[in-house]
């Protein structure tokens, strides 16, 4: 009871030691901040907020909760979003989820779909009567639910479009080895006609002088025969000329005996003709 008795005293104290004069003054300047403020004046809403802050020391969070929707409404995000920051914890539960509901609009306004779900959430759990926090939070739920969705089908989409560019690279390559390797045939092909072209004109032109010059042609032929097939010939000539040297001589000396006998005969008998007897 005696502290309670003591709290009193203490601030009825310190009510008697604000100048009057002092609060008619943070009075007025809050005035002319709120009028500033509903005529969407917001740059003087500022500036009567700024001062009542940093000059009279007033240091009331809805104030400073006014000067964050000052910026917002002017466009400026980065500094609402500042002070917007300066409140998202503050004491008075209502103005930390009116604090965080903004940072959130700001954030998915930027796109930064997870850290804006974040700032709802948080909105709701400190006013779940918050319905605008609510309604922000299911539908950046929903947004990224899309993207997901959008990204899923443009990694399948891009992942089809590489395979298919695949297949036509192999296709191509396919068509390209197809093409070089009749290119190749037909190279060879041609190559054969023109051999086989060439070896039947220097036929025809042996051929034709061949008839206009026989021996020449028997001689070029033997030039041209193997060597070991000409030696041979030459040995196997060689062999039948001794042979038939042979054979000569036997067959003259046999004609020899033959006339040695006849004349024996004739000196024993005289034959009854001229012809031979054999």
């Amino acid at each position: 009871m005696k502290y309670i008795l003591f709290c009193l005293l203490l601030t009825n104290l310190y009510a008697f030691s604000i100048d009057p004069g002092e609060i008619a003054r943070i009075n007025r300047y809050k005035s002319q901040a709120q009028e500033a403020f509903e005529s969407e004046n917001y740059q003087d809403a500022i500036t009567s907020y700024s001062f009542l802050i940093d000059s009279l020391g007033v240091d009331d969070p809805k104030i400073r909760l006014n000067i964050a929707h000052c910026y917002f409404r002017m466009g400026d995000m980065e500094k609402s979003a500042a002070s917007y920051s300066f409140l998202d914890q503050a004491e008075d539960n209502k103005i930390a989820s009116v604090a965080n509901q903004q940072l959130g609009f700001i954030k998915a306004k930027n796109k930064k779909y997870e850290n804006a779900l974040q700032n709802f959430k948080e909105a709701v759990k400190n006013n779940p009567f918050n319905e605008d926090a609510r309604m922000g939070y299911e539908v950046v739920k929903k947004l990224i639910e899309d993207q997901k969705k959008k990204e899923e089908e443009q990694n399948k989409d891009k992942q089809e479009k590489q395979k298919d560019q695949q297949q036509d690279q192999q296709q191509n390559q396919d068509q390209q080895n197809q093409q070089d390797k009749e290119e190749n045939k037909d190279q060879e092909n041609q190559q054969n006609q023109q051999n086989k072209d060439k070896e039947e004109k220097e036929k025809e032109k042996t051929d034709k002088q061949n008839q206009e010059n026989p021996q020449e042609s028997k001689n070029t032929e033997e030039q041209k025969s193997d060597p070991k097939e000409q030696q041979m010939e030459q040995h196997m000539s060689e062999i039948d000329k001794e042979r038939a040297e042979m054979i000569l001589r036997a067959m003259e000396e046999q004609e020899k005996q033959y006339y040695q006998q006849l004349k024996k005969k004739s000196k024993n008998q005289v034959p009854k003709n001229n012809k031979p007897d054999w």
